[in-house]
């Protein structure tokens, strides 16, 4: 399936193009928290990998954060958000990003393209938004993720952190704030690669 402007319209995202504020809204509460434990300010280098319309690239430059950039596969996705003048790149392994957010995005890849971005890619910090099993892998837990037909890769949060720990991260934050929490469904973390990876 493409991910093109009828993506964006229709299956789980009829309204995505009507969420900046539900976006702002999110970015105001995980840069408050990484803010209060010293993991990030307003001269941090901030990517959004899997930007989709660049809505939190938007939202993280509004509130401040002006070094914020996006990058997704969707060039119609991509071609909304340069028309807003956002930050967008063609390629992110050419530089190093403080802060990386990867929400909802790394279940719609498969584990050579997860393993080629955590390999060739290097970010301290890592905010994940991931649906997840709770049956070994077999199915999603939620039934709205199970309805996406581009969600290709399903796993427990255990198999989820054991690929991350593979790659160096070793501290996992578990979030739960008002916009963006842990449930048995979605897995919300923060990700801190350990200081021998650094």
């Amino acid at each position: 399936m493409k991910f093109d402007k009828e993506y964006f319209t229709t299956i789980n995202y009829t309204d995505y193009l009507d969420r900046y504020d539900r976006y702002e809204k999110l970015a105001i509460d995980v840069t408050d928290l990484l803010s209060k434990i010293s993991l990030l300010d307003e001269k941090t280098k901030i990517l959004d990998y899997g930007c989709a319309v660049g809505l939190l690239v938007e939202a993280l430059t509004n509130i401040g954060y002006k070094d914020s950039y996006g990058y997704d596969i969707s060039e119609w996705a991509t071609s909304q958000a340069r028309k807003r003048k956002l930050n967008i790149l063609d390629d992110v392994n050419k530089d190093d990003y403080d802060v990386t957010f990867c929400l909802d995005v790394l279940e719609h890849m498969y584990d050579d393209d997860i393993s080629k971005f955590l390999k060739d890619y290097s970010s301290d910090v890592l905010v994940l938004r991931i649906p997840v099993s709770t049956d070994g892998g077999e199915t999603f837990h939620l039934s709205i993720s199970k309805r996406d037909p581009t969600h290709i890769n399903c796993k427990t949060k255990q198999q989820w952190m054991d690929i991350f720990r593979k790659y160096g991260y070793a501290t996992f934050l578990n979030l739960n704030l008002y916009t963006i929490y842990d449930t048995p469904g979605v897995w919300s973390t923060v990700c801190l690669r350990s200081n021998n990876e650094r």
